[in-house]
């Protein structure tokens, strides 16, 4: 299955004078079977700002379109239906620098999948 990435990224310290940097990224991915019927699409962008603390603030977002040839078998009774599935999300992101007493990264999503709304904090 021919399958194509392609990725482009943006960035650089503001003009603004403070000691944070900017990125835009973005990311297109694309595959089809041997008949050259499309078979996934992934369009992925994100804005981000990274601060000299080492902290880092991000918007992001996704879209999906996958085709599924034909049902299949999920567990012993369930099938998923074959066909188009499209679906994507936003997510928005803070990260907290490693010199921090309480580091990581907190993240919000929120977003489609199948028939339905996906949310998740992480």
């Amino acid at each position: 299955m021919p399958r194509d990435t392609d990725r482009v990224r943006h960035g650089g310290p503001p003009s603004t004078g403070t000691n944070a940097s900017s990125a835009l990224t973005g990311s297109v991915g694309y595959a089809e079977n041997g008949a050259g019927r499309r078979e996934a699409r992934d369009l992925e962008g994100e804005f981000a700002i990274d601060f000299d603390t080492a902290d880092r603030v991000s918007v992001g977002d996704a879209a999906a379109y996958e085709f599924v040839p034909r049902p299949f078998r999920i567990a012993r009774g369930r099938h998923g239906a074959g066909g188009r599935y499209d679906y994507g999300g936003m997510t928005i992101a803070f990260q907290a620098g490693q010199q921090r007493t309480f580091n990581g990264r907190l993240a919000l999503e929120h977003g489609s999948f199948s028939t339905g709304t996906r949310r998740r904090r992480r």
